[in-house]
């Protein structure tokens, strides 16, 4: 394209969901997790190297399951 945005930037079935987020419960946070703390194939989302916390408590995160055939994203608690 000749204003240098992406075809898929202009035709995408998809909408800008956090372009302008206000007093959302998501948050970014430094936490660690152990190995297997979501079970077997759900992927804690990282943005910037930080977790994203699906309420204001941290006590859920923002997973992705790495068994899906989709993107599909979940908020679960981690196992202790």
């Amino acid at each position: 394209m000749i204003d240098g945005s992406q075809p898929e930037d202009v035709y995408s079935s998809y909408g800008y969901v956090f372009a302008s987020a206000r007093n959302s419960p998501f948050r970014l946070v430094s936490r660690s997790f152990k190995p297997g703390a979501f079970g077997n194939y759900p992927v804690p989302v990282r943005v910037a190297k930080l977790y994203v916390a699906c309420d204001r408590a941290a006590k859920t995160f923002l997973i992705s399951y790495g068994d899906a055939a989709t993107f599909t994203l979940d908020c679960l608690t981690p196992n202790p």
